[in-house]
């Protein structure tokens, strides 16, 4: 039973968004700040689960083996996430408790140097700082082809000197 990280966080950005819109949770009642994250992150999470639907159909359709094994793979992965939390079994509860407890070691910290900042906003701000953390950006430093043991990505050809 495995998880995709982003699951929950796409979850409770939805929840936290629209409790801040409407007022249940402390925070900013600016639509900015709260219905639209929630009304992107679910647009965006149900278009995820029906790419990865048709991604099944297109997989099963082509015949190229490295596109097929890509769809199958990452459609499996976020349909299997899906089913595993519609499923009723309670250890899934653990990886929301493991998402607040994070949330909450910052928000503890704001309160113990007396910024009372509310939850909410603390609760948006780290679960969008985590949420664009899955998208992949590549990131090359000037200092990586000076390092000692530098190594080339194993997918890329190393350069032909």
């Amino acid at each position: 039973m495995i998880i995709a990280p982003a699951a929950p966080n796409f979850i409770l950005i939805v929840i936290v968004g629209i409790l801040m819109g409407l007022g249940v949770v402390a925070g900013p009642s600016d639509w900015w700040l709260s219905w639209l994250p929630a009304a992107l992150t679910l647009l965006g999470g149900v278009f995820v689960i029906a790419a990865a639907r048709w991604g099944h159909r297109l997989a099963a359709r082509t015949h190229r083996k490295w596109l097929k094994e890509s769809l199958h793979v990452i459609s499996t992965g976020v349909t299997g996430t899906v089913d595993v939390l519609r499923s009723r079994d309670w250890r899934v509860i653990g990886t929301f408790v493991d998402l607040f407890c994070s949330i909450a070691v910052p928000w503890a910290c704001l309160v113990a140097v007396d910024e009372h900042i509310p939850f909410g906003i603390v609760c948006m701000g780290y679960l969008i700082g985590q949420f664009l953390q899955v998208i992949p950006i590549p990131r090359r430093h000037w200092h990586d082809r000076r390092r000692r043991h530098w190594r080339p990505h194993p997918l890329r050809r190393p350069r032909q000197h």
